[in-house]
């Protein structure tokens, strides 16, 4: 092993030396006899596929690799001060090269179709930067508004141009989520305007999801005292209903429910929901994103950043989309390659 304080330093490594340039203080310490300590990384490599597009060069790739290994907590030695520091001198040298230029040339568009359970803390969006950090070039858009139902949707109300967004446009995937315990509740409503979305998404050669929420108990006993499920006997009853109308359509559900159930059994000290017992917290929502995303993509969600975020030019700052834990983020991925692998 070497340890070197210029240029020459990376020039042995490419000899096949263990070669780390130091400051030179460092090497001080080395040179009077003093060990030489250093954290031994988990991820010791990175496999790149693929070709540099426009005029991107080696050294941004470098670049976006060392953003990914901070924004996803790898870099754990990295204290608030630094990073803030760190992000402010990538900025400066990248300027106005813009990272879209890493991002594969295959196009996906996908609209999500729901209400608040859709939209609360920008699932679509969460979801697009989960496949851009995957180098995927994916373009998620929404039609979402609060409380609506399939049957709202199809009808154009509250404002909804669903239909006409539908019709005008070539989505590859379409996600539909019905309001959430409509399943249950109005059965016959989710059944037919889920079969006549399916039925428009084919005949325009779209890829349709039923994404299968959760279901919130306590909201249920609290609103609907006098309508009892078990869940001894029936644990997914907002599931079961969706999976049949999947089974008879021949299409994929998104099983975002069961992964909820899953995770709050081997992980209890975590809250999925926010304060209103109902609708999806942060970290919900983290985990129903990486279930949209390895549904779609078919790829395992491990490895993905815990934190999102972008440059804004205007304010001259970093601004943050989604936080969570970085445990956290890692179980939701493994609970996510559980589920989704058994259903593919």
């Amino acid at each position: 092993m070497m340890i070197g304080t210029d240029s020459h330093t990376p020039n042995a490594g490419g000899l096949g030396m263990i070669a780390i340039g130091v400051g030179g203080a460092d090497a001080v310490d080395v040179m009077t006899g003093f060990p030489f300590n250093v954290k031994w990384p988990k991820l010791i490599g990175v496999h790149l596929t693929g070709e540099l597009s426009g005029w991107a060069s080696p050294k941004d790739v470098i670049l976006k690799v060392a953003e990914i290994l901070i924004s996803n907590g790898s870099g754990q030695e990295f204290s608030e001060d630094l990073e803030n520091w760190y992000y402010e001198k990538l900025k400066r040298v990248l300027g106005s090269f813009r990272m879209d230029n890493l991002v594969s040339e295959d196009k996906k568009e996908i609209l999500f179709v729901g209400n608040s359970f859709t939209f609360y803390w920008n699932l679509p969006k969460l979801v697009e930067d989960m496949a851009k950090s995957r180098g995927l070039n994916w373009k998620v858009s929404q039609s979402t508004s609060s409380g609506v139902t399939l049957e709202q949707h199809w009808n154009s109300r509250k404002g909804l141009q669903t239909i006409s967004l539908i019709e005008e446009n070539n989505f590859d995937y379409i996600i539909y989520q019905d309001r959430s315990h409509n399943p249950i509740r109005q059965l016959d409503s989710t059944e037919v305007y889920a079969k006549k979305f399916i039925n428009l998404s084919k005949s325009k050669n779209s890829i349709p999801f039923l994404f299968s929420t959760w279901f919130y108990p306590e909201y249920w006993e609290r609103e609907y005292p006098n309508n009892k499920i078990d869940l001894n006997t029936n644990p997914f009853p907002i599931e079961s209903v969706i999976s049949r109308i999947s089974k008879e359509e021949k299409i994929d559900f998104i099983p975002v429910g069961r992964a909820f159930k899953l995770f709050q059994q081997k992980h209890p000290n975590y809250n999925l929901l926010f304060d209103d017992d109902k609708h999806s917290s942060a970290n919900g929502t983290y985990l129903a994103a990486c279930i949209i995303f390895s549904s779609i993509s078919g790829e395992s969600s491990v490895g993905l950043p815990s934190r999102f975020f972008e440059y804004d030019e205007k304010e001259n700052k970093w601004i943050y989309f989604n936080i969570v834990d970085k445990n956290f983020a890692l179980l939701s991925q493994k609970i996510s390659n559980e589920i989704v692998l058994q259903y593919k």
